[in-house]
């Protein structure tokens, strides 16, 4: 599988040092923020035939605890990063960001309700 540049990386947490209950219920947070921040990538990707607003997907890495957000459209890293004859128009980035608010608040969230 080729995949582009544009990544969002689901990284800096403790969670190999949990319980199995609440590693499920991070897991499970984590693929819900990683579709979560694909769904918004979608709806705001700009329309060039559909591709990059489709083209979005979400790979859970269990062993390093890690989710990946990415595209394998090739237009994927010139939309979000532009070209000197093209300015970028970012999707993935302002996605994240507007997931990122409610992630730690969702997690601990989900994590006490494993651990209780």
């Amino acid at each position: 599988m080729r995949r582009s540049s544009v990544k969002v990386e689901i990284t800096n947490n403790r969670i190999p040092t949990l319980t199995p209950a609440a590693e499920e219920a991070a897991e499970n947070i984590r693929v819900s923020v990683g579709n979560e921040i694909a769904r918004i990538a979608s709806a705001i990707s700009p329309v060039y035939k559909g591709f990059l607003q489709i083209g979005w997907k979400v790979e859970n890495d269990r062993a390093h605890h890690v989710v990946f957000v990415y595209s394998d459209e090739r237009e994927a890293p010139y939309q979000e990063f532009g070209t000197h004859k093209m300015p970028a128009q970012p999707t993935l980035k302002p996605a994240a960001h507007r997931v990122e608010k409610g992630l730690a608040y969702n997690l601990a969230r989900g994590i006490k309700r494993a651990i209780e």
